[in-house]
């Protein structure tokens, strides 16, 4: 029986990532354009490593970051609004 068991969630998960992968393609062609990239803590901030986490669901965060994304490809680029 384990051994049913374990074809069974392989191929769930062979489907999870398939579809994975087919999301990620889709958003790329239909959806508005993305990027997404890894920020590392700074070792100097050890200590508040749960804040930094919870960051990633922090909408007030991720509204910074997008203000700070359109400065700098406004500088960069030279497009004025």
């Amino acid at each position: 029986m384990s051994k049913v068991w374990d074809w069974i969630k392989a191929r769930r998960e062979r489907n999870l990532t398939k579809y994975e992968e087919a999301k990620k393609d889709f958003e790329r062609v239909i959806g508005r354009p993305s990027i997404e990239i890894v920020l590392e803590l700074p070792p100097s901030m050890e200590d508040l490593k749960a804040e930094f986490q919870s960051l990633k669901d922090d909408e007030e965060f991720i509204s910074e970051v997008v203000k700070l994304a359109e400065r700098y490809l406004r500088s960069k680029y030279g497009r004025q609004e």
